[in-house]
């Protein structure tokens, strides 16, 4: 945490935005040069090539292992982040599949919703699936939504955890609704590592998943897709032939082995429960100071996180709200976007049925997959002393 000569340390609470690095990746980084041979070409056939070469080989076994899934299950894909893996997957499959259609939660990213201009332009269908005030989709009414698209192909996009409120779409009901239509299930994984039970390992039944290497601590632009054999989605990046054709161009070998050496430390240290235990004194907490005055976004859904606290205060600002807390020494998130300074209501509130003033109010408070209730206790005074200048 960051400090100033006779200020506060800095409480950083947008893990959901961003996590810092892990100093396990950062010893790459400092290590991976000549000494590490990270700087070599891995399609190089001398000796620094070669080096590079195993250094990636070792992260794909190790991002295997770590995930539980089998080389001869799934080709496992390096690239930039879920956005390309999102783009990839998704681009792929309707350029495989004339008059595919693509359907997602209405509380989705942007960039999987930002699909369906490109999408329907080439002739697909898109669907958006609506979700109920806590923010679950109701995989019975998503089946029978898919099968009205017959014979048209599917491609499912399930958003494991929602970036904003931590809702969980649990994964046994995108499987439910595979069974039921035949569906291709495509899971954005990205919020999931060290924030709920169960990230691992990848269910039998999942046809592709993606996660982004920045949101538990390796570096920014690197991520990763496990898509299973035999899907046969053409490649988004082409050119030089590199990982089996999946995607050209020059493999970040450090960025690779910086995804294996975090996921392998995030699974060995993650402790849900401790997590859980500090997520609900905090809710308790929040509940006890604002009273009415705040709610809870995707409170009473099925399931959620355990790090993620989306607070809506009705009739307040996001952008002023997370201000308040920046100068109290607190870094938070806001599911507003901000554009030319109009306040944008965030849409995955929209989807769940709060109105345009409700959904500019929201800030999210999210956590380290290592935070406890002791860690908690720290962060209180200083949350709640924003919190009720507020609502009192």
């Amino acid at each position: 945490m960051e400090r100033t000569p006779g200020s506060a340390p800095r409480r950083y609470l947008d893990h959901n935005a961003t996590s810092p690095l892990l100093p396990v990746v950062a010893a790459l980084a400092a290590d991976g040069g000549a000494a590490g041979g990270g700087f070599g070409n891995p399609s190089s056939t001398h000796q620094e090539g070669r080096e590079a070469k195993r250094l990636l080989d070792e992260a794909r076994e190790g991002v295997l292992g770590t995930l539980g899934a089998r080389s001869e299950d799934f080709d496992l894909v390096f690239h930039s982040g879920a956005t390309e893996g999102i783009n990839a997957v998704t681009r792929g499959f309707a350029a495989s599949r004339p008059g595919a259609a693509f359907a997602h939660s209405a509380t989705d990213h942007s960039a999987a919703l930002a699909q369906r201009g490109p999408l329907e332009a080439r002739g697909h269908r898109v669907l958006p699936l609506p979700v109920n005030a806590r923010g679950d989709l109701d995989p019975d009414r998503a089946a029978a939504a898919i099968r009205e698209l017959a014979p048209r192909p599917v491609l499912l996009h399930w958003t494991w955890v929602n970036n904003e409120t931590g809702v969980v779409f649990p994964l046994e009901d995108a499987l439910a609704v595979k069974e039921a239509t035949g569906a291709t299930i495509h899971v954005d994984a990205v919020q999931s590592v060290g924030r709920i039970e169960g990230w691992r390992p990848l269910p039998d039944g999942v046809d592709a998943c993606t996660w982004s290497g920045h949101k538990f601590g390796a570096f920014k632009g690197t991520g990763l897709t496990l898509v299973r054999k035999g899907l046969g989605l053409p490649p988004l990046v082409s050119g030089g032939g590199q990982q089996g054709g999946l995607r050209a161009g020059t493999e970040n070998v450090l960025g690779a082995a910086g995804l294996a050496a975090a996921l392998a430390h995030v699974a060995e240290r993650h402790d849900p429960k401790a997590q859980r235990e500090a997520k609900d004194l905090l809710v308790r907490e929040i509940k006890a100071a604002a009273g009415a005055r705040a709610a809870v976004a995707g409170e009473g859904a099925g399931r959620t996180s355990a790090q993620t606290v989306c607070l809506v205060l009705d009739g307040e600002r996001s952008d002023i709200v997370s201000i308040a807390f920046d100068l109290a020494g607190m870094a938070v998130g806001t599911g507003s976007a901000c554009l030319s300074g109009e306040l944008r209501p965030s849409h995955v509130l929209k989807a769940m049925g709060f109105g345009d003033e409700a959904a500019r109010s929201a800030v999210r408070l999210s956590f380290s997959p290592y935070v406890d209730r002791r860690e908690m206790e720290g962060h209180l005074p200083p949350i709640l002393g924003v919190l009720r200048r507020f609502v009192t």
